[in-house]
This record gives structure tokens, C-alpha cells and sequence, in this order.
């Protein structure tokens, strides 16, 4: 997973810097980071591609998910009405998404204290008991 990663990190540094004004380019960017266990740095791509795409929930879902991994529950609980009012207009997945995220990570992870160093892959927190 780790390679994977590090291409994905890789391709969208490039990306970034060929279009910095295209937010999935930090979007993806922000993905490659989580997956190789950069959270802080994933929480700034993140928060960038939320702010350029004026409010993907794609991107605002993995905003909170980042945030509640590494300890930081309040502020993705603050993104939790966002992700309401979202869901009423459309398909609620990343909304549900989220409350998964957030569940599943609380109940099985001890969070990072600087959000950096191994992680477990990301999508194990899909399954909640």
C-alpha cells in the first residue's frame, strides 16, 4: 500500500504544480498523503480542496475522517452539519462515509498524537462493529 501511496504522492505533486488551481489535484494529493501516513500534511491538502471546490463532499468527508484519526474529534465534528445539509440535496454516501469513518476509527484506533509515522490502511475503518 505504501508504494502505491508514494506514486500517488508523487503524480499529484506534479499535478500540483502543474495546475495549482485544480482542487483535486490537492484532493488526491491529500489521499497519498493519508495513505502513507502524512496525515498533517493530507489535513492541508484537504483543507485546500475543500475551500477550491467550494465544498466537495468527497473532500470535506476525508477533511473530517484526517481530523478525527489524528485526535482533533471537535473539529471534525464541526464538519459534520456541512456534511448534513449536503446530504439532504443528494447522495448521502460521503456524509454516511464519515460517521463510518469516525466510528470505526474512534472504537479501534489510539490516534497519533503529530498524525505522522504507520498508520493502518486507510479503508479498514469501512467496516464498524
Amino acid at each position: 500500500m505504501r508504494d502505491v501511496c508514494e506514486g500517488l504522492v508523487e503524480a499529484s505533486r506534479r499535478g500540483v504544480i502543474s495546475q495549482p488551481q485544480e482542487w483535486f489535484e490537492h484532493y488526491e494529493l491529500g489521499v497519498g498523503y493519508e495513505g502513507h501516513g502524512t496525515r498533517l500534511e493530507a489535513i492541508s491538502e484537504y483543507q485546500k480542496a475543500v475551500e477550491m471546490s467550494g465544498g466537495d463532499q468527497d473532500a470535506i468527508t476525508s477533511l473530517a475522517h484526517a481530523y478525527a484519526v489524528i485526535g482533533r474529534r471537535a473539529e471534525a465534528e464541526k464538519i459534520l452539519p456541512d456534511l448534513e445539509q449536503k446530504a439532504k440535496k443528494c447522495l448521502p454516501l460521503p456524509f454516511m462515509r464519515s460517521r463510518r469513518y469516525m466510528r470505526g476509527w474512534a472504537k479501534r484506533i489510539e490516534p497519533s498524537t503529530t498524525g505522522e509515522g504507520p498508520q493502518p490502511e486507510m479503508f479498514g475503518a469501512f467496516v464498524v462493529s
